[in-house]
C-alpha cells in the first residue's frame, strides 16, 4: 500500500502561488532594469541628435562649418579635460571665422573608470579661439568653491593689484611674470564685464578656450566666443613676439636636426616614416658628443695605435 502525505489544497496552492509571485517579481525587476537601461541609452541618443541638429543650424545661420566629429585638435592640449581617460573624441564640431578670428566649438568626450571599475562617459563643452603660436598654459577661473577644489589645474594662485579682480577671478599659472604680463589692467577690465562672469577660461598651446562640464548647445556660444576673441586680442604684442621667437627657434633646431640626421633615420619604412625620430635625436646627440671627444677623427681625436674594426662590427 502506498501512503500519500495529506496536504490541504489551500496550503499547497499557497506555496505554488508564493513561488509564482516571487518569479513574477524577479522578472519584473529584471525587465524594469533592462527597460531603464534602454530608456537611458535612448535619452543619450536623443540628446546627442538634438545637439547635432542645433549646432548644424547655428553653423548655417552664421556661415560657419559643421561636422559630426573632428580630429583637428588631437594631441593639441594636455590639461584636463584633455589627455584624460580613453577613447577620446571631439564631436558636434562647428568652426570658422567669428568676430575676425578663427574659432571652434565641440564636445570633448572620453571614457573614465569609476571606483567599481565601470567606464563612464565624461563630456565637456569646448569653445576656443585659435592663436598663431603656442603660449604657456594659464587658467582664469571663477573664484568659487569648485575652482578652489580643482587640483587638476596645478600651478600657483596669483594675486593682482585689483581687489575686485582678485575677488572674482582665480588665476593659475606656472610662470609668475608671464601671468602678470598677460593679465594686465586692460585684460582685467575686460574680464570684469558682465558677459565674462562664470566662464572657465584657459590659454594653452595655440588657443584661448573656455570649457564647461556636460554637453551644451549653441544658446550662449556667441557670448563665449565674443569674450574669447576679446581675450585673444588683449594678449600683449610683446608676449606674442617672445613666444613667436621661441617657436621659430625650436622649429629651426628641429629642421637642422632633420638635415643632419643619418640616412636610416630619414629613409621611409626603415625605422621611421621619413621624419627624424626621437631615437634619431638621441643617437645624433651621442654621436656629436663622441665626435667632440675624438670619435671619427673629431677635434679631440688621438693618433690611432690599433686598426679600426669594420663598420659592421661596431656597436650602435
Amino acid at each position: 500500500m502506498i501512503v500519500v502525505p495529506y496536504a490541504p489544497l489551500a496550503a499547497t496552492a499557497g506555496v505554488d502561488s508564493g513561488g509564482l509571485l516571487g518569479t513574477i517579481v524577479l522578472y519584473g525587476l529584471v525587465g524594469a532594469f533592462v527597460l531603464g537601461g534602454l530608456a537611458w541609452g535612448l535619452r543619450g541618443f536623443v540628446l546627442a541628435d538634438r545637439q547635432m541638429n542645433a549646432m548644424a543650424k547655428f553653423a548655417r545661420l552664421n556661415h560657419l562649418e559643421f561636422a559630426p566629429a573632428t580630429g583637428a585638435y588631437v594631441g593639441a592640449f594636455q590639461s584636463y579635460p584633455f589627455n584624460s581617460g580613453s577613447d577620446q573624441r571631439d564631436v558636434a564640431w562647428i568652426g570658422g571665422t567669428f568676430n575676425g578670428r578663427r574659432c571652434s566649438s565641440f564636445t570633448h568626450e572620453f571614457e573614465e573608470k569609476t571606483n567599481n571599475d565601470r567606464p563612464i562617459t565624461r563630456r565637456w563643452q569646448i569653445a576656443l579661439v585659435e592663436l598663431e603660436y603656442p603660449l604657456e598654459t594659464l587658467d582664469i577661473v571663477p573664484d568659487d568653491a569648485e575652482a578652489k577644489a580643482a587640483k587638476a589645474l596645478g600651478g600657483m594662485d596669483i594675486d593682482f593689484e585689483s581687489a575686485e579682480f582678485n575677488a572674482r577671478w582665480r588665476v593659475v599659472a606656472g610662470n609668475l611674470k608671464y601671468a602678470h604680463d598677460v593679465i594686465n589692467p586692460r585684460m582685467m577690465e575686460r574680464l570684469l564685464e558682465l558677459d565674462a562672469q562664470g566662464l572657465y577660461i584657459r590659454i594653452e598651446g595655440k588657443a584661448v578656450m573656455c570649457y564647461e562640464r556636460g554637453r551644451h548647445g549653441p544658446e550662449d556660444l556667441a557670448r563665449r566666443l565674443l569674450v574669447l576673441t576679446a581675450v585673444a586680442r588683449l594678449i600683449p604684442d610683446f608676449v606674442l613676439r617672445e613666444f613667436e621667437y621661441e617657436h621659430k627657434k625650436l622649429e629651426e633646431e628641429a629642421r637642422k636636426r632633420e638635415e643632419n640626421a643619418p640616412d636610416w633615420a630619414k629613409t621611409p619604412f626603415a625605422l621611421s616614416s621619413g621624419h627624424y625620430t626621437e631615437l634619431g635625436k638621441k643617437l645624433a646627440a651621442e654621436s656629436e658628443l663622441e665626435y667632440i671627444a675624438g670619435g671619427e677623427d673629431g677635434p679631440g681625436a688621438k693618433p690611432e695605435t690599433t686598426p679600426r674594426p669594420d663598420d659592421e662590427d661596431r656597436a650602435w
